[in-house]
Order: structure tokens, then sequence, then C-alpha cells
């Protein structure tokens, strides 16, 4: 995991190897991580794709585990607590992680204290809006908080973007057409969310484009 300073001078935050160790921060490993997010005091949230766990980094530099062990699904504390494939990371105000668990076609939370919990989704997954584990998700890649603290993901593999509110209810703002899927999104100045979308209509000629979608109701 690298930091980059204003001026465009990159350094190294933490990491050594390929493979999992928590410690001081030349010390740990990590396995294909894929998104990281700044909590409100500093710390770096990594979603540590590779290892199947969600991964802390202080300012100082030390890395511990925050959630997850193996490969499965499950909710508990810390290293009770299951991933699959973890890819995207979001990180609210009072210090709570939010993760697109790919694998699992969930939405987690945890919180600062380790518990993690389902907010939407459950496997196997599937295409459809409702509450909590009704959500139907297929490979979510990519997450935000919109300015009213609503999180917007990147249902990837059914090509739409999908809101969930604080009930954990689904709403379904966008659906790509034909072999077009959204990767990432994020949040941006006026309300807006803007999307990453790849497009394939062409496997020869692969396009990519943003779009901007208004966050309110």
């Amino acid at each position: 995991v690298w930091a980059v300073s204003p001026d465009g001078v990159p350094r190294p935050l933490a990491g050594s190897a390929y493979g999992y160790r928590d410690g001081p921060s030349n010390e740990a490993a990590f396995r294909y991580p894929s998104d990281v997010a700044i909590g409100p005091d500093g710390t770096c949230f990594v979603a540590d794709t590779g290892n199947d766990r969600i991964r802390t980094i202080t300012p100082d530099g030390v890395v511990s585990t925050l959630g997850g062990s193996i490969y499965d699904y499950g909710d508990g504390r810390g290293s009770a607590a299951r991933f699959r494939r973890p890819e995207a990371i979001t990180v609210d105000v009072d210090g709570t992680c939010y993760v697109a668990d790919t694998g699992n076609n969930a939405i987690r939370q945890i919180t600062p204290d380790g518990e993690v919990t389902t907010v939407a989704g459950s496997p196997p997954g599937g295409d459809r809006d409702g509450v909590g584990a009704e959500v139907g998700l297929r490979w979510p890649t990519g997450l935000a908080l919109g300015p009213d603290g609503d999180l917007w993901v990147a249902d990837h593999g059914n090509g739409t973007l999908r809101r969930i509110d604080h009930s954990g209810g689904s709403t379904t703002h966008l659906r790509l057409p034909g072999r077009s899927w959204p990767v990432a999104v994020a949040s941006a100045p006026h309300g807006k969310m803007v999307v990453a979308t790849e497009v394939l209509d062409d496997v020869r000629r692969p396009q990519a484009c943003l779009i901007s979608v208004d966050a309110g109701r």
C-alpha cells in the first residue's frame, strides 16, 4: 500500500511481501489489496482481497486485521467473520467501515470495534431490489457513500447501480444496456455520483466511460 504526497511523490505506506502478516509497516504482508479508504482519525482501511480480510494501517504504520479470516461467509467479531474476495471499501464519519464483499454478493458493515454484520445481499446472489438479505447483488465491485449517507453500489455482474438506504433497502438507479458493466462509484460535488463503466460490445475494442448520476431521491 502506497501513499502519494500532494506534489506527486510516492512512498510505501505498508507491506513488504506477498502473504499475510500483521505488524509494523515494513514487516506486514498483503495479498492482492484492491481498495483503500481513510477513516476520520487518519487510519487507512484496506480491502485485502486475496486474504479475504479487512486490514487497517494506523497513521504510524502498524498493520492489523479488523475482520475476516478464511474464504467463507458469516457475520461475527474480528476473525470470526468471513469474507469472500472483498474488493471495495468506504468509511463514514464515525469510523464505521462498509465493504463490498464481492464473492458473497453482499454489502457488509464493520463497527470500529470489529463487529461484522450484513447490510444487504447474501450468497448466492441474484438481481432484485428488496431489504437486507432479500437484495439480489451479483459481484459488486464498487462502493461509495452518498451525500446523505446512503451506500451506492456498482453491482458489476448485474450491470446496475444500486442505492442502499439506512434500513438496508435497495433501489436500482441505473441499468446499463448490452455488454456494459459498472466497475467503481464515487461521490462528486453538487449531489452527484460518478460511475466508472466498461463496455465490451466489441471485445477487440474495449471501451470505458464515466456516467454522472443525480444522488437525489
